[in-house]
């Protein structure tokens, strides 16, 4: 019987990579940082490569996307400085011998689709908003599993669900004495993420939208929270008012084809009989921005971006359904009480292309006390403790040549009140100022 099930396995395995539609291409590519960029507080120079492959099935209905590298971090013991728009990695290998360490991605979408319907499963980033940032879902933590479909129900109106499963990074006591053999490792408390839009295009220039997301821990995939077209505001409150809901609002403006005027409203744990009290549940966010196309040509693009979080946001009173997955937020990558001001230009001529960017961020601090008190509604003054600064502007440069991508950048970065961890056990805070120069080659990117 196994020989068989094997024979079938090799058949299906066989007629897949001999298939015309069948693509499999390898990945290589390295970046050096002169002085760490934003990486480090540190003025070290850092390098990152890796190697990989990605690959593509396409059979009719059926769309398979995969792809994984192993990489390694040279000039660096730890993750990468969190406080950056990067994405997040969920795993490092460290090398006791020197400040380097490993870590590897492996990612895959596989899409059942129709003219007007998607239906997915797999292992990868999803962005959803107009802006470099996200307020509800970005690309800020690793990757994560998840299945869901999208269904563009008629011309004006689309739905999107998915339900996911998300890294808690909270020890499960219960299961932890089976695993006392393999030093701090431990498994974790279940996480969950289950999110769901509804998006309405008015006519040619305004659309808007709604989206409900709910994190829940602890127990099982929750069955109630697999019925995608019910409020999860309504459900939450049938299972007992223990789950952590975002709610948001969006809407795009087009008053011409080349402009894109976007803004997202969003609550979290909104209670409506409270909204005009002095004493509210008022924990909001909010995004605005635009893009203008096509200014001095057809290529270029200028982007002007906004956003703002409240500091009783994301986080929850049962702290196994913070919004975060991996110690990283799903929403805005700064986090509660943060802001960022972005402002972009690129342009394109031919195979070069050429970005520049201004990025004023801060964060101020998040304590267990500023989290009972939210729940007491007891107010707080927005920045009155210790806040963290970063001002980058920075010029890039992208050649693309076949399969090869070249990047040259340099930054010039003020950062205030920087926590280093990199060579001490304890947190360093400091006030830098530094210049750090780019260099990176992408094969197959």
């Amino acid at each position: 019987m196994r020989f068989k099930l094997l024979l079938v396995f090799l058949f299906i395995l066989c007629h897949i990579c001999f298939a015309k539609s069948f693509q499999i291409k390898p990945i290589a590519f390295t970046k050096y940082e002169s002085a760490g960029g934003e990486w480090s507080v540190e003025m070290e120079p850092i390098y990152v490569a890796g190697i990989g492959f990605n690959t593509m099935y396409i059979n009719k209905h059926l769309t398979i996307e995969a792809e994984f590298t192993n990489n390694r971090f040279f000039g660096l013991n730890a993750k990468p400085n969190e406080f950056s728009n990067e994405q997040g990695l969920s795993w490092e290998g460290h090398d006791p011998q020197g400040n380097k360490f490993d870590y590897d991605n492996a990612d895959i979408k596989v899409s059942y689709l129709r003219s007007d319907f998607e239906a997915y499963i797999g292992k990868f980033d999803t962005h959803w908003g107009n802006g470099n940032s996200s307020l509800t879902i970005s690309n800020k933590p690793p990757s994560y599993p998840k299945f869901g479909f999208n269904w563009s129900i008629n011309k004006h109106l689309t739905f999107e669900y998915f339900h996911g499963k998300l890294k808690s990074l909270q020890e499960d006591t219960v299961y932890a004495c089976y695993y006392d053999q393999v030093g701090k490792k431990s498994p974790d408390l279940n996480r969950f993420i289950v999110a769901h839009r509804l998006d309405w295009k008015l006519n040619q220039q305004i659309t808007f939208g709604v989206t409900e997301i709910v994190v829940y821990g602890v127990r099982n995939l929750e069955v109630t929270y697999l019925m995608p077209f019910i409020p999860f505001w309504s459900l939450q409150h049938y299972l007992g008012d223990l789950d952590n809901v975002q709610m948001s609002a969006n809407f795009i403006f087009q008053p011409s084809q080349n402009v894109d005027i976007f803004g997202v409203f969003m609550m979290d744990e909104w209670r409506p009989l409270l909204t005009f009290q002095k004493t509210n549940r008022n924990w909001f966010a909010y995004q605005s921005g635009f893009c203008w196309n096509n200014i001095f040509g057809n290529e270029d693009v200028f982007k002007l971006e906004y956003t703002w979080t409240d500091h009783r946001v994301y986080r929850h009173r049962f702290s196994i359904n913070d919004y975060y997955s991996h110690g990283f937020p799903i929403g805005f990558w700064a986090g509660p009480h943060a802001e960022e001001l972005l402002l972009e230009y690129s342009c394109k001529f031919r195979n070069l292309e050429c970005i520049i960017g201004y990025s004023k961020a801060k964060r101020g601090e998040l304590t267990k006390q500023m989290l009972a008190d939210q729940y007491a509604t007891i107010g707080y003054n927005r920045y009155s403790n210790k806040v963290e600064e970063k001002q980058i502007i920075g010029f890039n440069t992208v050649y693309k040549f076949k399969q090869l991508h070249f990047e040259f950048g340099v930054k010039h970065l003020i950062w205030n009140n920087a926590e280093s961890k990199q060579f001490t056990t304890v947190n360093e805070i400091s006030d830098i100022e530094k210049i750090s120069f780019s260099f990176t080659i992408f094969y197959n990117n």
